[in-house]
Order: structure tokens, then sequence, then C-alpha cells
């Protein structure tokens, strides 16, 4: 099995990786470009194209491939333009320049032009996409794609129709493994729109965002702690599993994350196996390089714009970073998996079922107290976008 790790551009990244003895390619991008992607502008360190340019020397040394994200979901219709040509064949020039191996799309024109036009990339799909068929995944392969990357919230327990895309498509399959997003989460598509114009150079909100998908999703884990086992990771003592099958590659995320968590996550997967609480696998808030150096200034470039939020009830939301203690005891997991590989989801629902409710009861842990407030903060912050009160200009009446 191959990985995919994300860089986050701090010198002590290359180092902290060695020699994982499996072929290894490195994702990443500026934290703001033309195209956007799948992380919020405000969650990532600041690079600079000369220190891109110089980490790939670095990795390409080192024996490691390098994909460029240009995943966005959507670029506002300016690809139609001259000047969004102008922009997109700037960004792919330098990307050729400075010879990156591979790039993620999101949208199929950018895929059959980059093969048009830059023959010597290879192209990846993004998991944004939401690839979770047969005909969607042979679709993408005769426009061009090397490599897909499946949609990991519907598909990564679905092995019936894993082992069938495997026999259907030539190209190479990626499943994303420490994912932590409700199971067919109702939020996905959207989340990858916000996420893209949140992080677009040049969008007239300036990488502003409130992300109502994430508070919601975490809002569902956190009130109906079997979600926490519904949620389509995949542990490292399991990767057999889609070894077996043929998938090619393991995506792990995420590229804000400091180099101590990236490192810990692709060190388990190496060794498939973690002693210890399988949250520790999963990205979140406290993990990262940006809200582990607290700064006031890097929050109020993506923040402080009164005429679009309430900056007062915003400042609330910093609660939000203090999720209660989850433990899941990933001991407790062993042969987890192997129901799903004997049941068909799809067809059967989780009330009826209620095998991730028994799991959760084993193995997830949280502290009453801290479960109750966390709780707390996020219905208080959902209560105040749904009603409209975050913001500064409320509704009157309806539409």
């Amino acid at each position: 099995m191959n990985f995919a790790i994300p860089t986050n551009w701090q010198d002590d990244f290359l180092p902290s990786i060695g020699k994982p003895g499996v072929a290894l390619e490195i994702y990443g991008k500026l934290n703001s470009d033309f195209f956007g992607g799948g992380k919020h502008s405000f969650q990532l360190p600041y690079v600079s194209k000369r220190k891109i340019e110089r980490d790939i020397i670095a990795i390409h040394k080192a024996g490691f491939k390098f994909n460029y994200l240009l995943n966005g979901t959507c670029l506002n219709n300016f690809e139609w333009t001259a000047g969004g040509q102008r922009k997109m064949r700037s960004l792919l020039d330098w990307l050729v320049k400075i010879r990156v191996d591979a790039v993620t799309v999101a949208i199929p024109y950018l895929l059959v032009m980059i093969k048009n036009k830059y023959p010597g990339l290879r192209v990846a799909v993004s998991t944004l996409v939401g690839i979770n068929s047969v005909p969607a995944a042979r679709h993408w392969e005769d426009l061009g794609a090397d490599r897909i990357t499946l949609l990991n919230t519907d598909v990564n327990r679905d092995f019936p129709l894993l082992r069938r895309l495997r026999k259907e498509v030539n190209c190479q399959l990626q499943l994303i493994a420490n994912v932590n997003c409700l199971y067919r989460c109702p939020f996905y598509l959207q989340h990858g729109n916000l996420a893209s114009h949140s992080s677009q150079k040049g969008h007239r909100l300036k990488g502003f965002v409130i992300d109502y998908c994430r508070i919601s999703c975490r809002y569902r884990q956190i009130v109906n702690p079997a979600e926490f086992i519904r949620s389509p990771w995949i542990r490292p003592e399991d990767v057999g599993y889609y070894e077996d099958i043929g998938i090619d590659s393991l995506k792990l995320i995420d590229r804000g994350m400091n180099t101590f968590w990236i490192s810990l996550i692709l060190q388990a997967y190496l060794k498939r196996k973690y002693v210890g609480n399988l949250i520790d696998l999963f990205p979140s808030p406290l993990k990262t390089l940006r809200f582990n150096r607290f700064d006031p200034w890097h929050l109020s470039r993506y923040f402080f714009f009164p005429g679009f939020v309430n900056i007062f009830k915003l400042l609330k939301l910093r609660g939000l970073l203090k999720d209660p203690a989850v433990c899941i005891d990933n001991q407790k997991l062993d042969n987890f998996l192997e129901f799903f590989t004997k049941n068909d989801c799809n067809f059967r629902s989780c009330r009826d079922c209620g095998y991730c409710e028994k799991i959760a009861r084993a193995t997830v842990k949280i502290e009453p107290v801290s479960l109750k407030q966390s709780a707390g903060r996020y219905k208080e912050c959902l209560d105040a976008i749904i009603s409209g009160s975050l913001f500064t200009d409320q509704p009157r009446g309806n539409l």
C-alpha cells in the first residue's frame, strides 16, 4: 500500500518522514491561489512560492513525488474569462517549471485542459467530486484521470462497491483513511464549496467564512457518540482489507496540522498498528499550526469584518476549539470491520441495525461535564447562525 501525506511547509516536516519503505506522495499548495482548495486559508500557515520551490527540490531529493492541489470545486465562472484563463495558465506554467509530478482537480474541464496543454502532468481527481459509483468513476477515467480519490463518506466501508470499482476501472484508486466526517454526510458538497471559495485568492470575501458544515457535523457527533463509530475512518490495523481489494493508496490528512501529528499518523499507518486513542489519528483544531500558535493578527485578517458579522458574537466561537475529551479505545476495535465485509449499509437503516451503537457503548468515552459544556457551545453557535443573530444584517420577515 502506498500513501499520500500532507506537507505543512515547515522546516521540520521532511526530516520527520524518514525513509518509509513505501512509495510516498506528498501533497500541498499555497494557502490561497486562483483555484482554491479543500481547506480554508485561515487554517493554514502562509507559504511563499519561493519556499515551495525549495521544498519540492528537497522532496525529490528524498525520493518522493509531489502533488499540487487545484481541487477547488467552483471558480466563480472566472475560468470562462480571458483574465481567468491567464491566471490559470500562469499558475500551471509555474507548477511545470518547478517540476511538480501531479495535480489534483475537482472540475472536469480542468482535467481535460491540463491533459491537453500540460501532458507531462499526472492528474488525480479529488474526493470533493463525490465519486461513489462505477459509472461516475468510468466517466472521469474516460476524461483522462490517472487516479481517483473516492468519496470517503460513502464508499470506505462499501466493500462490494470497492471490489466492483477495482474490476471496472484501470486508473489508480485512493481512499482517505483518517477521516472523521459523518457517514453519508449531508453537508459534504457544501463544505467543499465553502473551503474552495474561502481559499481563493482575490475572492471578494477575502477568506472570511463561517464553517456551518463543520460545526453541524461535530455537534451531531457530540450529542450522539455512535456517529464517531459510523464515521468512515480506516484503522491502521485494517489497511490489509483494502490492499487485498486492490486499492492503490491511502491519503492521510490534513495539511494544517503541525509536524508532530503528521509524523505520528504516518508512522501508525506504516506500522499498521496504533495503541491508544483512535481520536489521535484524526485532524482537530488543536492539532493545527494556526491554533497552536495563537496569532491575533492572523485571525483578524480573516474575521474582522464588522460589515459581515457581529464581531462580539463571533468571538464566542473560540470556545468551539475546546472539544470534549473523547476517547475511542483502538484496541477494542479489533475485528470491527468484519461486520461491513458481510453487510451492506446501503440497504438497512442505522436505527434498525444498531451495530455502531453497540460498538460506541463499548469503546467511546466522553467526560460527562465536558460533553455537556461542549454540546451547549455548539448548540448556541448553531442557533446564532440559523436565527441570523450572528450576522450584522438581520433577516426581516419571510422572503
